[in-house]
């Protein structure tokens, strides 16, 4: 098998992205497909390329829907990651047919636990025949029921693409289809430090050839080089290692925010929270691709990938009120074990 898949893999700065730029508007001939972890991205990445480039949208249908219509009119597009991970029998058919090169920016989390589920949707999925699992462990959807409409269309989605696993009766796993990555005539990857993602061992796991490259740039050319492993000793100086209170849990009123890294925007009052984010509110936690928090109005919006659980009132009050009767019940509990009985104080 060739090694249509080219690992770029050099250090921020380095010019990898405007490698892509490059490469973009003298492979004019190519349909391009570039896929970027966040929205914002897209749109700066787009503005240097001399040539137009579509973005899905939801206007009247889904955007995997418009993705499909996109690529099926060999259109250059430009996708978010979770979008990627959606991809379907229909998408895949458009990506060989159209002769596509994918520059995917950023390694994808191509193995990871799939935690949107309840605990019992498992066995009623099971129970009503809509899924089986299959000797290697996969959840596979009923064909007879393939046309069903249902709240659980996203495990629908997942089981037909075979990218759901379901570990010792407890576990489900989500792994991206390593077919998707061959589908394509080439693949640049650009990234840095690939030895330490686990695509590297995705790749080795499902046999998926590659090779790395290093990307070198002088007077505004780029182009790729022998990988090698660059000397950051001249960067010592340019970092301050910072050691203070936020390196802690991002606290604000009654929020605590987590996240890889966050952008606070001054003037804007708004604080934008990306790499696994997460937001609890009093009871209720938040969690998406990306998460923005106006400091000011204390609202959130969430971005790809939303998750999370919100109590109402009633629930809050409930679990307030249980929680008052094991306290009284634990006080009643321990005066009873102080006092002694009167036939015990009678033999003293």
């Amino acid at each position: 098998m060739n090694k249509r898949i080219t690992v770029i893999d050099s250090i921020m700065g380095s010019g990898k992205t405007n490698y892509a730029v490059q490469y973009i508007n003298s492979h004019k001939d190519e349909n391009i497909l570039y896929v970027t972890p966040f929205l914002a991205e897209i749109d700066r990445v787009i503005s240097q390329r001399n040539r137009q480039f579509s973005q899905p949208n939801n206007f009247g249908h889904t955007k995997l829907e418009n993705l499909n219509d996109l690529l099926a009119c060999q259109y250059d597009v430009a996708a978010t990651h979770e979008l990627f991970r959606r991809f379907t029998d229909e998408t895949r058919e458009h990506i060989r047919e159209g002769h596509y090169t994918l520059i995917l920016d950023e390694v994808l989390n191509a193995i990871e636990p799939y935690d949107d589920i309840r605990k019992d949707d498992m066995q009623l999925l099971q129970d009503s025949d809509c899924i089986y699992i299959d000797k290697d462990g996969f959840v596979v959807w009923n064909e007879e029921k393939a046309d069903f409409d249902t709240k659980y269309n996203k495990i629908k989605v997942l089981a037909q693409n075979k990218s759901l696993l379901y570990v010792d009766k407890t576990m489900l796993l989500w792994r991206y289809p390593p077919d998707v990555f061959l589908l394509f005539d080439k693949v640049y990857i650009l990234t840095y430090l690939f030895e330490a993602s686990s695509m590297k061992y995705y790749f080795d796991l499902f046999q998926i050839p590659y090779c790395k490259k290093s990307v070198t740039g002088t007077y505004g050319f780029y182009s790729l080089s022998d990988y090698y492993v660059p000397d950051t000793k001249c960067f010592a100086d340019l970092i301050n290692i910072y050691d203070g209170k936020m390196n802690e849990n991002l606290t604000q009123k009654d929020n605590v925010c987590t996240g890889e890294h966050a952008i606070y925007k001054k003037n804007e009052q708004l604080l934008e929270l990306n790499g696994n984010p997460q937001i609890n509110q009093k009871d209720d936690t938040f969690r998406a691709q990306t998460i923005f928090l106006n400091m000011d109005t204390q609202e959130i919006t969430l971005s790809g990938r939303v998750k999370g659980t919100v109590k109402t009132e009633e629930q809050k009050q409930g679990e307030k009120t249980e929680s008052e009767d094991k306290n009284t019940e634990q006080k009643t509990s321990e005066t009873k074990k102080d006092e002694k009985p009167d036939s015990q104080e009678k033999k003293q």
